[in-house]
């Protein structure tokens, strides 16, 4: 069987996100497509606009046959350790293709860019700790290096080349049977900010309904179920995830926790946590606080996911745990599936030593426990959407 894997966040999904499955599934020949989805909270730090149960419907109505949530404590992580945890829980569950999006949009790039890695190891790693010394963040360091030392032909400053770029390494690194290969991504770039049809960025569209602006214009980028799901989220939910809704907690957190248990949550280092105490002592708003704490060495989604990690009361015993078991896991957790997906199911069940969940159990690692806080904190503004936790996958057609 053809088991094709996507590494996806649908924040939220849009034309370009079914132009990718679309011509993923083709390119590859898939039997079963499955998608492995941040939940609540995302890779740069941030609350996704809605939950991960409408996101997972989201998926299966428009091409996926599994939805199966990334732990938490994986998914809001640098992005080497976002790549590996999905590429290895992919391979767990024997899925032998993966397809990526890019702005390149030709594998043979990041072939030739991590054969470069391991053969300029030393001047790389060399000229990496002279911008480290320079008060550079490590992914700025490593960038300005590759520049300087004209190893690499990809603009790894554009989002969806870099998380590529983690792709590859990590197969690499696992030395699995995976075939990974891009696709171009169509039209609108990442990060661009004005919305257009009828692909938009995901970023676009975020910050057309963040501006209050959700219309038929912004309906137009996504395939009519999405638009169909977002409209009837609006109307029951009144409003979508925004991260300073949670700025609150954030301060509350920031100046009651102990010094010492500060010190323990994960990211937390170098005396950082005085400089936030001071700033969640002023700023009245997230972009405040960060725009206040904001340096070259620690960049605004390293923030953002410090603050993530304080909200989820996430340490870095928690996560250097987590990095042992990655490639064991005990279990994960399916958020969404077609009848093709609940047939694979049953085959990873015959074969591989990965459990699927179709709900929560008593006992779960601490990983998954993670989830469930995560959830806990998603819902403050609801609480009783946290019931949402005990419900088993949803089923497409």
């Amino acid at each position: 069987m053809n088991i094709l894997g996507l590494i996806v966040e649908y924040n939220p999904f849009h034309n370009g996100h079914l132009y990718h499955i679309e011509q993923a599934r083709n390119k590859s020949n898939a039997d079963v497509v499955i998608t492995i989805m941040s939940g609540h909270f995302l890779q740069r730090g941030e609350p996704a606009i809605v939950d991960k149960f409408t996101r997972s419907r989201m998926a299966v109505m428009n091409g996926s046959d599994l939805v199966i949530e990334l732990p938490t404590i994986y998914a809001i992580q640098h992005r080497d350790l976002f790549c590996y945890s999905a590429v290895s829980i992919l391979n767990q569950l024997g899925v032998n293709t993966i397809i990526f999006g890019s702005e390149t949009g030709e594998i043979e790039p990041f072939n030739t860019f991590i054969a470069n890695e391991t053969d300029y190891k030393k001047e790389i790693d060399e000229k990496v700790k002279h911008y480290l010394k320079q008060g550079e963040s490590y992914p700025r360091a490593y960038s300005k290096t590759l520049a300087d030392l004209k190893l690499s032909s990809i603009d790894d400053h554009l989002p969806n080349n870099s998380l590529g770029i983690g792709y590859v390494r990590a197969v690499k690194k696992i030395n699995s049977n995976i075939t990974i290969d891009t696709i171009k991504r169509k039209q609108a770039a990442y990060h661009q900010k004005v919305l257009s049809t009828p692909i938009a960025s995901a970023t676009s569209i975020r910050k057309s309904i963040a501006d209050n602006h959700f219309s038929d214009h912004i309906l137009k980028t996504m395939p009519s179920t999405v638009s169909a799901l977002m409209q009837q989220y609006k109307e029951t939910h009144g409003s979508f995830a925004n991260f300073n809704d949670y700025y609150p907690f954030i301060q509350y957190k920031l100046l009651t926790t102990p010094s010492e248990a500060l010190k323990a949550i994960h990211g937390m280092t170098e005396g950082i946590e005085h400089r936030l105490i001071d700033a969640a002592k002023k700023a009245t708003s997230i972009d405040f606080f960060l725009n206040m704490v904001t340096t070259k060495r620690y960049t605004t989604t390293r923030i953002k996911r410090l603050l993530i990690h304080l909200l989820l009361n996430i340490t870095t015993e928690t996560i250097d745990q987590a990095i042992l078991t990655i490639d064991d896991l005990e279990a994960v957790r399916c958020l969404a599936q077609t009848p093709c997906g609940e047939e694979y199911l049953k085959i990873v069940k015959q074969t591989k030593k990965l459990s699927v969940l179709s709900k929560i159990k008593k006992d779960m690692p601490e990983y998954l426990n993670v989830d469930l806080r995560a959830s806990a904190v998603y819902y403050l503004f609801d609480v009783n959407r946290q019931k949402n936790e005990l419900k088993p996958p949803f089923r497409y057609r």
